[in-house]
């Protein structure tokens, strides 16, 4: 394998604590005109 696709695209992640279930994040590399913004949030699931 010659390496992988993020080696040619580096991309930076960023990521904030927002509380407990809540994640900020951003992603960005030089290619792109504005970061991207995202919010990760734990899904409760019960068994």
């Amino acid at each position: 394998m010659d390496g992988w696709a993020c080696d040619q695209f580096p991309i930076y992640d960023h990521f904030r604590k927002f509380d407990e279930n809540t994640v900020l994040g951003l992603m960005d590399n030089k290619d792109m005109n504005d970061p991207y913004f995202f919010i990760l949030k734990r899904e409760n699931i019960t068994e």
